[in-house]
């Protein structure tokens, strides 16, 4: 069989997701792309132009436009079709302006900023289709007037470098797959999620939360944050009152959500915490350590609707950063959905496979493997990885299903339709863990999972249109990280299948998803 290489799996995967997402990934970034972003001394490399009266000048090692003007510079040393940064400071002006990046001068194709009318610090992310772009920075005073100015400085264009670097919480646009990372550095894989509110409205400006009472206050909102910014909060709790809280959020009187905050120890050992959501929907004692660690809780609510960080229960005091406060309908946590003024809203991940792209032949025998992790709570009927098309007859796979399930509660199930149905119960979920799971078509159907016991159904012949990653196409989306997923065009051996699921078997595989190489090389199993 011949060989199809890829250089990451984004060559390979159709992917959507309508809205920016988090993960915890590394991240590097390119040198500096701009030359005399920060105008120290003058502004070359930056040609200006505008109206009658606009001029362009450095004062106090900032760029001062003045009037109606624009300087421009040309960013060359892009890579085609990757992400990149861009941020620009504003640090003073008394007139407006915007900031742009497109194919020509002037002109915002690929961004084009808010008018700003005060200081700031314009930050976007942009995937340019060739190798080049222009950056222009634009004062848009009253023609003439040249008592209206906008200062700019610190101009940088960089190319996003993932799966090197450090580890950070990333925000990655629309339509960019999510690789993630644990804690310790060792990736997790794909992430794929179903779609999610945060009803928070503030989850990191915390000038905008109230100290319940006079024994808790905000002392200062400059602490570094997972996100690699200076907006984490420092609170102290002295005794008497108890919590910093969050009101104005709408919740469904006996619905479930989960609520989470990202908690550092401020190195005064009043580190036991306890979260809690609508005034009586309390959790245990937390811990917080002088990492960066992210905390959840879920329960039912009782309909009032609010979020707060409170004392243990003991009523010892507290002093703890706190950041990305989110609340949830649902029960687990998801990935951090940033707020700023209302509620937001991660879209759902969409990810798959034509099968015309690896050699997928029709009423042929086939095997599945997959290397997943799912939330440590039951999913409903949530899919991981499925052959599927707009059929759903014509579909094979495997998902997650729930204790509502006939199957079994919480277990992952292999299910083939070609006209017929049939499921099995191939395990016990190995909620929170990665489990390896094999399934064969197409000739007799068979199901293993970690190694164990091969278990034997009703042949069923599936005839998709492509592999869906997180979820089926009849809308069960799944939260799950996806390590590998395998396919073979044949029907392994049970002692073949049994191999491939277990622990030692990890470099037998097809089409891997770590975050850095995907291969189409057909690979033996040796058993």
């Amino acid at each position: 069989m011949g060989t199809k290489n890829f250089s990451n799996a984004n060559d390979l995967i159709t992917f959507s997701r309508a809205s920016g997402g988090t993960a915890l990934r590394k991240v590097a970034y390119s040198p500096e792309l701009v030359t005399n972003g920060t105008f120290d001394t003058d502004l070359t490399g930056w040609p200006s132009g505008g109206s009658d009266g606009a001029s362009a000048s450095v004062v106090g090692a900032s760029a001062r436009l003045v009037g109606n003007s624009y300087i421009s510079q040309a960013i060359s040393g892009l890579t085609a079709g990757q992400l990149h940064t861009m941020t620009v400071d504003i640090p003073e002006t008394n007139s407006q302006g915007s900031v742009r990046i497109g194919t020509a001068v002037n002109v915002g194709d690929l961004y084009d900023s808010p008018t700003q009318t005060s200081a700031t610090t314009l930050t976007t992310t942009f995937v340019p289709s060739g190798t080049s772009v222009f950056v222009t920075l634009k004062a848009e005073g009253t023609i003439g007037n040249t008592s209206l100015y906008m200062d700019f400085d610190n101009v940088s264009v960089k190319e996003v470098l993932f799966d090197q670097g450090d580890l950070t919480l990333f925000n990655h646009p629309a339509g960019i797959p999510r690789i993630e990372y644990d804690a310790d550095g060792n990736v997790l894989g794909l992430l794929v999620e179903e779609s999610r509110t945060n009803l928070v409205t503030y989850s990191e400006d915390f000038s905008q939360w109230s100290a319940v009472g006079a024994g808790t206050s905000i002392v200062s909102l400059s602490e570094l944050d997972p996100a690699g910014s200076s907006n984490a909060a420092l609170i102290k709790n002295t005794g008497g009152a108890y919590s910093i809280a969050s009101s104005n959020i709408t919740t469904s009187l006996g619905d479930t959500y989960t609520v989470s905050f990202w908690v550092k120890s401020a190195g005064l050992g009043n580190d036991s915490f306890r979260l809690y959501f609508d005034g009586s929907v309390i959790s245990g004692n937390f811990t917080a350590t002088s990492e960066w660690q992210r905390f959840s809780f879920t329960g039912t609510s009782d309909g009032s609707g609010s979020v707060a960080v409170t004392r243990n229960t003991s009523n010892d005091p507290f002093d703890l950063y706190i950041w990305g406060a989110q609340l949830e309908a649902g029960a687990f946590p998801t990935s951090y959905i940033p707020t700023d003024g209302a509620t937001a809203t991660r879209s759902a991940d969409v990810a798959s496979i034509p099968v015309a792209d690896f050699g997928f032949h029709p009423n042929s025998k086939g095997t599945l493997f997959v290397e997943v992790k799912t939330p440590e709570v039951d999913q409903i009927i949530a899919g991981v990885a499925y052959f599927n098309s707009t059929s759903f007859q014509n579909s094979a796979g495997f998902s997650k299903a729930n204790s509502g399930n006939t199957q079994a509660g919480g277990r992952y199930l292999f299910a083939a339709f070609g006209g017929g149905n049939t499921i099995l119960d191939v395990t016990d979920a190995n909620t929170g863990n990665f489990v390896k799971l094999a399934g064969v078509f197409g000739d007799g159907m068979l199901a293993v999972a970690d190694g164990g016991a091969v278990l034997s159904g009703t042949e069923q012949t599936p005839v998709p249109t492509h592999l869906r990653m997180g979820g089926r196409d009849n809308g069960y989306q799944s939260r799950c990280h996806i390590k590998s997923i395998n396919y073979y065009p044949r029907r392994l051996t049970n002692a073949q299948l049994e191999a491939l699921t277990a622990p030692r078997s990890s470099e037998t595989l097809f089409l891997t998803f770590d975050g850095l190489e995907s291969s189409f090389t057909e690979k033996s199993i040796h058993g």
